[in-house]
C-alpha cells in the first residue's frame, strides 16, 4: 500500500474513533438532558398559547434527533407529535428530502432577551451543559 493510501486509512480511523468514542456519546447525553428539559417548559410555558408551537417543535426535533441515532425508545413528550415524528422518520429512512416547517416563525419583535422564547433557548442550552473530561 502506498503511503497516501496508509496515511489516509490511518486518519479515517482516528476521525471514525473520535466521532463514535467522543462525539456521538455527548451529543447523546446533550440530546437526553433536552429531552428532560422539555416536561419543565410544558410545565412553565403551556399556559402561553404562542408558546405551544415552540414547544411541540423542540419535542419533534429532540425526539427525530433521538431515534435517528438509533434509540427507539425515545417517545415525544406531546403524544401528538408522533405522527410528525413517524413522517419525518420515514423521509429520513427513504432518504427523501423534502421541505418541511418544522420550527416556527415569530414576528421579529416578539423574540427578545426576555421573551418565553429566549426562556426555551437558554433552559435546553442549560440543561444540555456537560463538563469536560
Amino acid at each position: 500500500m502506498r503511503f497516501s493510501r496508509r496515511f489516509h486509512a490511518s486518519y479515517d480511523a482516528i476521525l471514525k474513533n473520535t466521532e463514535y468514542g467522543v462525539f456521538i456519546p455527548k451529543l447523546r447525553t446533550i440530546l437526553d438532558k433536552m429531552n428532560a428539559s422539555v416536561a419543565k417548559l410544558d410545565a412553565q410555558y403551556n399556559s402561553v398559547p404562542a408558546m405551544l408551537v415552540p414547544l411541540h417543535d423542540v419535542d419533534v426535533f429532540i425526539t427525530v434527533r433521538g431515534r435517528s441515532s438509533r434509540r427507539p425508545t425515545v417517545a415525544p413528550y406531546y403524544s401528538e407529535n408522533s405522527a410528525k415524528v413517524g413522517e419525518l422518520l420515514n423521509d429520513i429512512k427513504a432518504e427523501a428530502p423534502a421541505p418541511v416547517q418544522l420550527f416556527a416563525r415569530f414576528p421579529g419583535n416578539m423574540i427578545s432577551a426576555s421573551s418565553p422564547c429566549a426562556d426555551i433557548t437558554r433552559m435546553s442550552l442549560n440543561s444540555a451543559r456537560i463538563s469536560r473530561p
